[in-house]
């Protein structure tokens, strides 16, 4: 891990540079290793930036439109897909900030699933491929603490560990582990450059305080850098107050997204780059609820009886609230368990057959008398 990269990064990157070499060999004796002197080379090492890009549309687009119109669905995920920030970050300058973002996005699909483990290994991934998506691993743990219990958040951890490890024993061997040299690079690139922001216009730049060193005391004995986590803490608290009340999708993309949003604008070291992932996340929390139509086994799920149908109409979205454990049977024959949805401020059982008393086409739903936990 000579270059001084995360290690998954290496694994990628290594294996498109042998496949390269490979097949280049069979029509010169000396293929072009610059992509400054060979733009097919240039295109060739973007494509999985590129892939996970139009992978992060893909998801926005399929999300948008489990609740939305397919015309709202296709302005959501052309609003990414065409947004300057992605074109020059990943097609243009070729950026790996859309393979961790992709990782980070489906982790937490997972986590509003109740899945732990492939949540835990998604998170892992996306660290090892850039480490500054580990703020997002506490939301993670939390959500799944709260919402699904602890040993499911257990499991999550585990999974992180576990993932981290696997992909980083091969640079962790004796006598010389290559793990050393990534962190090496990553702390003579903060005492080069010790500044409150590198190159990102956050609240530092706007205090006029882009160059100050961040070990130097700035507000009595507190660092640029300790004030910066402090504040960064502060959204985090909020965002786990949100959390514990609200479990909806709406809810952890807006967690996810203002916690990035954080990182950049306070903590010190920041580049503009570094606030890519909140578009993805704030674009996802504005779509509503993320939710799969049923659980496929998380806690506190259940399948729907036969006689109901999972999908809400599509002429009539409403915001699926999470799944609530009543206090006391519904008066419309639901299970513990079931999810509801909100109508007009009341709670509801999922949709009835067409046609079906107080059903989506037989006149308003009857309310319930569920409490949520």
């Amino acid at each position: 891990m000579g270059s001084g990269q995360p290690p998954l990064t290496v694994y990628l990157y290594g294996l498109l540079d042998g496949a390269y070499i490979a097949v280049a060999h069979l029509f010169t004796p000396q293929p072009t290793l610059s992509v400054a002197a060979s733009p097919l080379l240039a295109v060739y090492m973007k494509l999985p930036v590129c892939a996970a890009d139009l992978a992060l549309v893909g998801i926005i687009y399929t999300q948008a439109r489990r609740l939305r119109s397919r015309r709202w669905a296709t302005i959501a995920a052309a609003s990414y897909a065409f947004s300057p920030t992605v074109l020059f970050d990943g097609a243009l300058w070729g950026q790996s900030d859309a393979l961790s973002l992709l990782a980070i996005v489906v982790a937490l699909l997972y986590t509003l699933r109740h899945r732990g483990v492939p949540a835990g290994v998604l998170f892992a991934a996306a660290v090892l491929f850039k480490p500054q998506p580990f703020v997002f691993g506490p939301l993670i743990l939390f959500y799944l603490w709260r919402w699904a219990g602890g040993r499911e958040a257990l499991r999550a951890l585990a999974a992180m560990a576990g993932t981290g490890l696997a992909l980083c024993l091969p640079f962790l061997l004796p006598p010389h582990p290559e793990i050393l040299v990534f962190l090496r690079t990553a702390r003579a690139v903060a005492l080069v450059r010790p500044f409150a922001t590198l190159d990102g216009y956050n609240v530092w730049w706007f205090m006029g305080d882009m160059r100050t060193n961040v070990a130097r005391p700035l507000v009595g004995p507190l660092s640029a850098t300790v004030i910066g986590w402090l504040l960064f803490a502060l959204v985090a608290l909020v965002v786990a107050i949100g959390l514990w009340r609200d479990p909806s999708g709406t809810r952890l993309f807006l967690g996810a997204a203002l916690l990035a949003t954080a990182f950049f604008d306070v903590t010190t070291l920041q580049r503009d780059r570094y606030l890519f992932p909140a578009l993805a996340l704030f674009l996802l929390a504005t779509i509503g609820d993320c939710f799969p139509e049923y659980g496929d086994g998380g806690a506190g799920e259940r399948e729907p009886s036969s006689g109901r149908h999972p999908l809400r109409p599509r002429h009539q979205p409403q915001r699926a609230i999470g799944v609530l454990r009543p206090s006391r049977p519904a008066d419309t024959g639901g299970r513990r368990g079931e999810r509801l949805v909100a109508h007009h401020g009341r709670l509801y059982l999922p949709a009835q057959p067409r046609g079906a008393p107080g059903g989506a086409c037989g006149g308003e739903p009857p309310p319930c008398r569920w409490d949520a936990d």
